[in-house]
């Protein structure tokens, strides 16, 4: 009989963070980090919460009062990652922050994010196409095991045939029957029932260009591996051999500047930073027309920099919240 009550427990169990869908179909909302991503879905659900304390404007317009340690403490997370969420966030009109002078905290006002009628199709199709694309896939599968079969059964016959007319070691050098490639699918619209194709021969140069590109994707995975988000995508733009310089010296100036300071910040608090920085390295190495290798020295200037800047930004935050002058401060 009591498993047939609600239960309080079970109703907590059932309390899940909403995340847009949109944040998985549009392009722009598409490079958000997870980290940002979840801390939406985190503020969003105390909207509820903020009506309640009547943080709403006179248009109607919800708001949330909070100090950096109270959003640290809702998002879990420390100075350099709140203030990349928070920059992530309004550089895509998702958060909005509103100064309030005198000490006070900003007001932070939380943005729908932008839905396009391309967004609206994508969304639908997810929705209602999972169980024909389960299908499809399960007909592809079928289609390639007939062919699959199919040049199995093909290929013996023509060896039987072979073997029948006695044809000699030079005559089958020139069409190698036995090495049919049937694991290729893109050559299955080309079979016939009636008839195997010989093998075409390889082509060396375009088949060491593709190891050569494939052996340059696996170096800069391996070196990228690491890397915060951010980031990685942009020294995607480099070669292997440019990433694994640009690395060494990211890591250099890391060490460096925590040692300096006696801190420790991981590379994710420094992603901003890394990233506006890289654009900037990329833009003035092509303008100088200069290599990686010899502006590892500008490079290296360039980051501790940028981290001096982030460093300075956080005391300045942090001082405030510690200040007497902070009359919000919990």
């Amino acid at each position: 009989m009591t498993e047939e009550r609600f239960n309080i427990q079970q109703q907590y169990r059932e309390k899940f963070y909403q995340l847009p869908k949109v944040f998985f179909t549009n392009e722009k909302y598409m490079q958000l980090s997870n980290d940002a991503k979840i801390a939406y879905a985190l503020l969003k659900d105390r909207l509820e919460l903020s009506i309640k304390n009547n943080w709403f404007d006179d248009n109607g317009d919800i708001f949330f009062i909070f100090t950096n340690e109270k959003l640290k403490a809702i998002l879990n997370c420390h100075d350099g990652k709140l203030t990349k969420i928070k920059k992530e966030l309004s550089k895509n009109n998702l958060l909005e922050q509103v100064r309030c002078g005198q000490g006070r905290p900003n007001k932070l006002y939380l943005m729908n994010p932008e839905v396009t009628k391309e967004d609206v199709y994508e969304i639908k199709k997810q929705e209602e196409n999972i169980d024909e694309t389960c299908h499809d896939t399960e007909m592809r599968k079928s289609h390639f095991k007939n062919c699959e079969n199919r040049i199995s059964r093909n290929a013996e016959i023509a060896q039987q045939e072979m073997r029948k007319s006695h044809t000699n070691d030079t005559e089958l050098n020139d069409t190698d029957i036995s090495n049919t490639d049937s694991s290729d699918t893109n050559d299955m619209n080309d079979v016939r029932e009636e008839n195997v194709e010989a093998t075409k021969p390889n082509h060396p140069n375009h088949t060491n260009h593709l190891q050569q590109q494939s052996d340059e994707e696996a170096l800069k995975h391996l070196e990228l591996q690491e890397m915060p988000e951010d980031t990685k995508r942009y020294m995607n733009n480099f070669s292997a051999k440019e990433i694994q310089i640009i690395k060494s010296v990211i890591l250099k100036a890391k060490r460096s500047f925590n040692d300096m300071y006696g801190e420790v910040y991981m590379l994710e608090d420094m992603d901003d930073e890394l990233f506006t920085v890289l654009k900037r390295f990329k833009g003035i190495m092509v303008k100088k027309q200069e290599t990686v290798e010899a502006m590892q020295g500008y490079l290296m200037r360039s980051i501790l920099s940028e981290l001096e800047e982030m460093r300075s930004t956080n005391m300045r935050i942090k001082n405030f919240e510690n200040s007497p002058l902070n009359i919000f401060k919990t």
